[in-house]
């Protein structure tokens, strides 16, 4: 899957899942704390984060909400 599938896929996850463990984890590590509340600004800098992270970081995201 292409590196950008996988960050669209991840933010749609945490938009839609925003309480889920797998949320959780993906917002401490990219973003390095859980808001407790997700709005579209915080889904647009997880976008963002998610875009200079290492691919090999992204993909293992990618595959905690899968």
């Amino acid at each position: 899957m292409v590196q950008e599938e996988m960050i669209n896929e991840i933010v749609s996850f945490v938009g839609q899942h925003h309480e889920s463990t797998a949320s959780i984890a993906v917002c401490q590590r990219i973003l390095g704390t859980y808001p407790g509340e997700i709005d579209q600004e915080v889904l647009d800098t997880l976008q963002d984060k998610l875009q200079v992270a290492d691919p090999e970081e992204v993909e293992s995201l990618f595959y905690i909400i899968k």
